[in-house]
C-alpha cells in the first residue's frame, strides 16, 4: 500500500537511532556462499531426550573440543536448544558423537523432591564423582544464500523468509555468549524480594527498507539473589516478622520449582523439582540458592512497578549503555560474522525528524495558552468544559487520613477551576476486621452498604486508599464499579494523613472532570499527538485545539477517555 505524502510542518533535527549498519560481501567461492543449518538432538547414555537450555551449550563447546578432527575444524554456532549454523558444510550430513562427559560434580545430582536427610539422600551421597555421558546427533536440514542475504542488505526489495535473519541473530548469540556479555553482573541495580535487576543488552538484525541494520536497546531480567532459601521465601512472600509458620507452602512449591540448590551439610549442588509430603522445616534450612539464576514468576504490583522505575533510563544514559555495548562486544573480532564478509559500522545511524509546532490551545476563560520548558502551566485558570457533580460518594480503605479537611479541600479546587461540585452524599469507612482479607473480599464487603447509594448511580466515586494506586485492591475495586454498576471511580491515596499537596488535588480534580463530562455529555475529548495517556486526560477540559489536527475519538470506556490526534504524514 502506497503512503501519503511526508509531512512538512516543523523544524528539521536528526534524530540518532539504536541501529548500526550492517554491510555485507559474501565469499566468492560459491561453496562458502551459503549458511548451513543443522537440527541438534541432545540424550543421555541412556536414549533419554536431555533440556537443552539447561546445560546445553556447555556440550556443544565439549563437542567442539572432542570432535574437532572429526568436524573437520568447521567452525559453528548454537542457539542452545536444537539449531546448529556453519558458513561451509560439514563434511557429512549426519552425525552421531557418543560419549561427550561434562566434567560436572554435581550433574549427576538432581532431586526429584526435596528430602534433604531423608533416605534418598543418604544413597545419593554415597555415589561417587563421574562425568554425566551426553550423545549428541548433527542432521543437516537446509541452507541459505548469502547472496540474498547480500541484497537486502544493499536495499534491493527482496522477499526474504525471517529464517534467513535468524541464521544470523544465532550467529550474534554465540558471539554474546562467548563474551558472556548477554547480561553484565556488575550492573545490578537493586530490588526488593530477595530479587535483583540485571541491566544487560538485546540486539537482533532487522531488514528495513534502507537496508540491513542491527538493532541493540538496553534490556533487564530479575536475578535471584544467592542465600538461604528460608529467607527468600520470607522475602518474597513479604513475610516482615520472619516467622517461618506463616510461609504459604503451595506458592513456595511454585517458587522453587526448578531452582538450583546447595546443601550446607555436604556442600552438593541440586536442582528442586518439587517438594516432598515429608519435608520439614529443619531441612529446607540447610539449603541455600545458588546464584545467577533468573526469576521468572509473576511479580506482585509493586514489584512491577519498582522493576519499571529501576529499569527506566534516560535517553542520555541509554545512549551512554549502548555505546559501551558496541565497545564490549567488538563485532569485528567474530570470526564467523568476517568469514561471512559481515561488517558491523559502529556508530548509531541518524534520520530526518521534525519539532512539530505545540498546538493553539484555549482555555475556560478564552486566554492563550503556551507551553515552557514543554509543559502548559495552568494555574489560575478554569476548565474549558467544567462539570456539574451533584451527587457522589466516598468509599475510605483505612487511609487514617482527615478525611473531611480532604473533602474540603477537593470541593475547593473544583470550584477554582469552575466545577460545580456539592458535599458528598455518604461517607463509607472500611470496617476494622477487614482489613486483612483477601482484596476482593474486602471491596465486596466495601460495595455491599453502597448498593442502595449505587442504584441512584452517583456522578462518580472517590476511592481513598492507604498505598499507591498499583496496589491490590486498585483492580478490583475499578473492576467492581466499572463493570457491575459503570460508576466512574477515582482513586487517590494521601501520602500525609493531615495535609494533601495542592497540586496533586489538582490533577485529582482533572481527572474527575474529564471521567464526569464525558460520561453525561460524550464531548470528544481533545488532546495533541505524542502527549501521554495520563496528561490527555488531566489537560483534556482546558483546551481548544485549533488547525493543524484532526480529531480521532477513542472512547474506550466512561472513566478512561482516550484520544488520538494525527497530522498527514
Amino acid at each position: 500500500m502506497a503512503r501519503g505524502e511526508y509531512g512538512k510542518s516543523g523544524d528539521t533535527q536528526p534524530v540518532s537511532t539504536n541501529y548500526l549498519r550492517v554491510r555485507m560481501d559474501p565469499p566468492k567461492n560459491t561453496d562458502d556462499a551459503y549458511f548451513y543449518r543443522y537440527d541438534v538432538s541432545l540424550t543421555d547414555k541412556n536414549e533419554h531426550s536431555t533440556n537443552a537450555k539447561d546445560n546445553g551449550r556447555e556440550i556443544m563447546d565439549k563437542v567442539r573440543e572432542t570432535f574437532h578432527d572429526e568436524l573437520d575444524g568447521v567452525r559453528f554456532a548454537y542457539d542452545g536448544d536444537k539449531i546448529l549454523i556453519t558458513i561451509c558444510s560439514l563434511p557429512k550430513e549426519e552425525y552421531q558423537l557418543n560419549g561427550v562427559a561434562l566434567e560436572d560434580a554435581s550433574s549427576n545430582r538432581i532431586s526429584t523432591a526435596l528430602d534433604v536427610g531423608g533416605e534418598s539422600d543418604r544413597k545419593r551421597s554415597r555415589i561417587p564423582y563421574r562425568s554425566k555421558i551426553f550423545n549428541i546427533k548433527i542432521s543437516f536440514k537446509d541452507k541459505f544464500s548469502m547472496d540474498s542475504i547480500a541484497k537486502a542488505a544493499n536495499r534491493e526489495p527482496l522477499d526474504l523468509s525471517q529464517d534467513a535473519f535468524r541464521v544470523l541473530d544465532i550467529i550474534l548469540r554465540q558471539h554474546s555468549a562467548e563474551k558472556q556479555s548477554f547480561f553484565e553482573r556488575p550492573e545490578t541495580l537493586g530490588f526488593k524480594g530477595a530479587i535483583d535487576v540485571f541491566q544487560g543488552f538485546s540486539s537482533s538484525f532487522r531488514a528495513t527498507q534502507g537496508g540491513l541494520f542491527l538493532n541493540m536497546d538496553v534490556c533487564h531480567t530479575l536475578i535471584i539473589q544467592p542465600g538461604p532459601v528460608i529467607d527468600f521465601l520470607l522475602s518474597v512472600q513479604n513475610i516482615r516478622d520472619k516467622k517461618t509458620d506463616r510461609i504459604d507452602w503451595e506458592k513456595a512449591k511454585r517458587m522453587l520449582k526448578g531452582l538450583r540448590v546447595k546443601t550446607s551439610h555436604n556442600n552438593e549442588e541440586w536442582k528442586i523439582s518439587g517438594l516432598s509430603e515429608k519435608f520439614c522445616i529443619n531441612q529446607i534450612c540447610l539449603c541455600s540458592l545458588v546464584g545467577l539464576q533468573r526469576y521468572t514468576k509473576a511479580l506482585s504490583t509493586d514489584q512491577r512497578s519498582l522493576f519499571v522505575n529501576k529499569s527506566r533510563r534516560s535517553p542520555d544514559e541509554r545512549m551512554e549503555d549502548l555505546k559501551k555495548a558496541i565497545r564490549s562486544h567488538d563485532y569485528g573480532s567474530h570470526a564467523m560474522l568476517r568469514d561471512s564478509g559481515i561488517s558491523i559500522t559502529t556508530q548509531f545511524t541518524q534520520v530526518k525528524g521534525r519539532i512539530l509546532p505545540a498546538p493553539i490551545l484555549k482555555s475556560g476563560n478564552d486566554q492563550d495558552l503556551n507551553p515552557k520548558n514543554g509543559r502548559w502551566n495552568f494555574n489560575n485558570l478554569k476548565l474549558a468544559h467544567p462539570a456539574e457533580i451533584k451527587s457522589w460518594l466516598v468509599a475510605d480503605f483505612s487511609s487514617n487520613c482527615d478525611m473531611e479537611r480532604l473533602i474540603q479541600d477537593i470541593i475547593k479546587r473544583a470550584k477554582m477551576k469552575g466545577i460545580s461540585m456539592r458535599d458528598p452524599t455518604a461517607n463509607f469507612i472500611e470496617r476494622d476486621q477487614y482489613r486483612d482479607e483477601q482484596a476482593c473480599v474486602r471491596v465486596d464487603k466495601m460495595i455491599t452498604p453502597m448498593e442502595k447509594e449505587l442504584d441512584r448511580r452517583p456522578t462518580f466515586i472517590l476511592c481513598v486508599l492507604p498505598q499507591k494506586k498499583n496496589w491490590d485492591i486498585y483492580g478490583p475495586w475499578k473492576r467492581r464499579c466499572l463493570s457491575d454498576y459503570g460508576v466512574p471511580t477515582q482513586c487517590i491515596a494521601p501520602t500525609e494523613p493531615t495535609r494533601v499537596n495542592n497540586q496533586y488535588l489538582t490533577n485529582v480534580v482533572l481527572k474527575i472532570n474529564a471521567k464526569v463530562d464525558y460520561r453525561i455529555t460524550h464531548r470528544p475529548i481533545l488532546a495533541p499527538i505524542c502527549y501521554a495517556h495520563l496528561a490527555a486526560t488531566q489537560v483534556a477540559q482546558f483546551i481548544k485545539v485549533w488547525g493543524l489536527f484532526r480529531l480521532i475519538v477513542c472512547p474506550y470506556c466512561c472513566c478512561c477517555s482516550h484520544t488520538r490526534t494525527s497530522e498527514r504524514g
